[in-house]
């Protein structure tokens, strides 16, 4: 008996994978030092708002998945745990489709920045939804 998979599945499931280890490498990048004192230079991620937009809803979780993971992680490179604590508390028990929404509604009311760095535009979507 041989298993035949579907090759949009593994598409799929490889480009997710892909999107979240980007995205939680960029989030790392751009969040080691969290609202720094001095400020620093913040590379472009590999997608700006339009391009978020644009991608499937799949590729949005992994996107919001990688975010998230990137900035928890960022304290391993410095990043104060103390100026985290509000994004610790906020995405405690947070399922990546919530986050997607958070992401999505700040776009939907922003257009202007949709040009933006994504990793940027995430930063301060999550900040705004997350202070409330």
């Amino acid at each position: 008996m041989s298993v035949r998979l579907n090759p949009q599945i593994i598409h799929s499931e490889n480009t997710l994978i892909k999107i979240t280890l980007v995205v939680f490498l960029l989030a790392v990048t751009v969040l080691c030092y969290a609202e720094p004192k001095q400020p620093i230079f913040i590379r472009e991620g590999f997608l700006t708002g339009n391009s978020f937009r644009q991608i499937s809803y799949t590729e949005k979780c992994g996107y919001a998945m990688g975010f998230v993971d990137g900035v928890l992680i960022s304290p391993a490179f410095q990043a104060s745990r103390n100026e985290l604590e509000w994004f610790e508390r906020c995405v405690t028990r947070m399922k990546d489709v919530q986050v997607v929404a958070i992401l999505e509604k700040f776009l939907n009311e922003n257009p202007a920045r949709w040009h933006e760095p994504m990793n940027v535009l995430a930063w301060v979507a999550m900040k705004e939804a997350c202070k409330k």
